[in-house]
């Protein structure tokens, strides 16, 4: 299920952002690039029934565009965005809060802003079931 949004979100991202940008899930990262958002699920649970993970956006950007504080601006622009379009009502901010963490990799002179959230998922149905929910629902609406 996670892998089912996580791709609506990268689809969304990168036609939002253009083709300059892109984003990966992966489990640890690497090579930086500039312009890149990776994604790392780094917690998951289950408990009473209730489904949480929580997943570490990493920003990069490189330093040479922008200074400290435009690159911290731009990070909570990144959050906003976030917040309206990866979070929904059946998948949504357990807190309703995103931890920061920012790190400067010397080599390739790159900003990094390790943006971490817990997320609930225990009501969420890919975009692909919710159709076809709504077509079973359609049916028995026609037969009834």
């Amino acid at each position: 299920m996670i892998k089912q949004k996580l791709e609506e979100f990268k689809t969304k991202f990168e036609k939002t952002k253009g083709t300059t940008w892109r984003l990966f899930y992966i489990d640890e990262i690497e090579q930086i690039q500039d312009r890149t958002v990776y994604v790392t699920i780094s917690k998951e649970s289950h408990k009473n029934k209730q489904k949480e993970a929580t997943l570490v956006f990493s920003y990069v950007r490189n330093n040479v565009y922008k200074g400290t504080l435009d690159f911290r601006e731009e990070v909570v622009e990144f959050i906003k965005y976030l917040a309206l379009e990866f979070a929904e009502p059946t998948f949504f901010n357990k807190d309703n809060e995103y931890d920061i963490d920012y790190q400067y990799e010397e080599e390739g002179d790159y900003r990094i802003a390790e943006v971490t959230a817990t997320f609930n998922y225990t009501r969420y149905r890919p975009k692909d079931d919710r159709m076809l929910m709504d077509k079973l629902v359609d049916r028995i609406k026609i037969n009834d």
